[in-house]
């Protein structure tokens, strides 16, 4: 028993207390009878709010009548007795023991402050609850399959202050929030409760170090704020790009990238927030997350005037596509038509560079067909196949530049008119190329009178250096030459014609074009009629 003593002159009469003393410990102890109460409001609500919710929910249950106990009945005997046993005047003996009821009394003030520091924890948890379905109502649409919005810090906010408890709860606030507005399959909605729970799980992984190591400085629960927002950031925005990328069968790399990746610094402030909603609470109980309601909504404004003037951005960006896509439809539709007009005018002239010539009248188309054949034969794509058939029918264009005296002499040329003649080849080439659209069959047209040997013009090139389209006209524009009759010689019979070609293989011609004809003659692929169409099958 603690026993005040005051100066020898004042102390009480052996044997007992002055009527003053009695009154004044009477007195005492009715005010210290009322401190079970305080006692319990700490141990229901603030001990609960730093130490986490295992205790709140060990002192709200069966520990409770123990806590009350305790702090009901111990405190008031140990306090209230005590101070009534105390005196201002002496240090005689204690009074009396405390009548049962009043022991009673000191109990059910106990008790009743562990409830109301409960029912404080269960209103901060229904605000917490609140504020995430305000922010999910308030939330912002910025593709045909996400939102975003305030709730996270909600979320983050709750779980700092209440532990993994919290996270159900505040998933299915914000996703019921977010079905009533529309209204989404049964298993997206599975999906998001999921998600957002496993989000907030994480999130308060974090926070629980704080629950390990006690009371921490302001600065640790804000810079474990911003951790926790990366991690929930991390387990939400993964998931949902997972999701995504399953079902549009696309990479999770590049949904996340694309749809998520430009919200890292919101979570990351997110989670700053939240930490110091939590703080404030602390400090400021409720009062606290409702002084913040006014920054979140600021924050949501933001937040919906970047996604507009991102989604105009987007909305400009798909328009000026959509013209560019228009305007090069047209110009495609232009440049084919460009195309077939010179084509046009190209195998005109082709037709008149044989006319020069009765005795090579379609020379040219007959060469074109020959190295298709050849061509096919080989393994060529239809692309290939294109730009050949195109070398093929224009080879001879640049005889164009040849006079008349030189090309349709009936005697063997002299050196100066060889020489002549055989700039042929390059002339064809520089008319070709200034065509634009027949770049690539320029090399075919400029080489095919070069030899495999290397003896050749314009250039001497030698075996694999000579374009494989180029070896391939020279062989099917020697064929036909001689299945013709010239005006310098007599045609020739076919079997001569292969005959010839074998023979000058590895010099001057390619043995592999020269064995791809043979095989097509030898099947029948090749019709040896004289001036004659000679492609039984042309390739397509």
């Amino acid at each position: 028993m603690s026993v005040l003593c005051g100066s020898p002159a004042t102390r009480a009469p052996p044997g007992g207390a002055s009527l003053t003393g009695r009154r004044a410990g009477r007195a005492r102890y009715q005010r210290a009878a009322r401190r079970p109460y305080s006692a319990g409001r700490l141990a229901g609500s603030d001990v609960d709010r730093f130490v986490g919710s295992d205790v709140g929910r060990e002192v709200g249950s069966d520990v409770g009548k123990d806590v009350g106990t305790l702090v009901g009945t111990e405190v008031g005997t140990l306090v209230g007795v005590d101070v009534a046993g105390v005196v201002e005047v002496g240090c005689g003996p204690p009074e009396a023991p405390l009548p049962r009821d009043e022991e009673a009394d000191a109990w059910l003030a106990g008790a009743a402050g562990l409830a109301i520091g409960h029912l404080h924890h269960a209103l901060a948890l229904a605000a917490v609850v609140a504020l995430v379905g305000a922010g999910q109502a308030l939330a912002l649409d910025y593709d045909d399959h996400s939102t975003i919005s305030v709730a996270a810090v909600g979320a983050l906010a709750g779980v700092a202050l209440f532990g993994p408890k919290a996270a159900l709860p505040l998933a299915l606030a914000s996703v019921t929030v977010a079905w009533s507005t529309n209204r989404a399959p049964v298993h997206q909605v599975l999906f998001n409760v999921g998600a957002l729970s496993l989000a907030s799980l994480a999130a308060a992984g974090v926070f629980a170090t704080i629950h390990v190591r006690g009371n921490v400085n302001d600065f640790v629960l804000a810079s474990l704020g911003v951790v926790g927002g990366a991690v929930y950031y991390a387990v939400n925005m993964g998931l949902l790009s997972f999701a995504v990328a399953l079902e549009g069968h696309t990479s999770w790399r590049a949904e996340w990238r694309e749809k998520f990746g430009w919200l890292t610094t919101h979570y990351l402030a997110y989670g700053f927030v939240g930490a110091v909603i939590a703080i404030a609470y602390h400090a400021a109980g409720l009062y606290a997350l409702a002084a913040f309601a006014v920054p979140l909504f600021v924050l949501r404004q933001t937040q919906q005037a970047y996604v507009a003037h991102a989604q105009r951005s987007a909305e400009k960006l798909r328009s000026a596509a959509q013209t560019i896509q228009t305007q090069n439809v047209s110009l495609e539709e232009a440049n084919k038509a460009l195309k077939d007009r010179s084509t046009a005018a190209m195998e005109s002239l082709s037709a008149t560079v044989d006319a020069r010539d009765t005795y090579t009248a379609g020379h040219s188309r007959r060469v074109q067909q020959v190295a298709l054949a050849i061509g096919a034969e080989l393994g060529f794509s239809q692309a290939e196949l294109d730009l050949l058939g195109h070398a093929a029918l224009f080879h001879d264009i640049g005889k164009l530049a040849v006079p008349d005296n030189i090309l349709l002499k009936p005697s063997s040329l002299s050196r100066e008119e060889w020489t002549v003649m055989q700039k042929h080849a390059g002339e064809g080439a520089q008319i070709i190329d200034r065509l634009g659209f027949l770049t690539d069959a320029v090399p075919a047209i400029r080489h095919h009178h070069e030899r495999f040997d290397g003896r050749g013009y314009p250039d001497n090139l030698a075996g694999e250096e000579i374009p494989l389209g180029a070896r391939i006209i020279h062989v099917a524009d020697a064929f036909d030459s001689m299945l013709s009759t010239r005006v310098y010689r007599p045609a020739r019979a076919p079997r001569d014609a292969l005959r010839e070609l074998r023979e000058h293989a590895g010099k001057q011609f390619c043995p592999r074009c020269v064995s791809a004809l043979e095989d097509l003659v030898g099947r029948g692929g090749v019709e040896l009629g004289y001036h004659e169409p000679h492609l039984a099958a042309v390739a397509s």
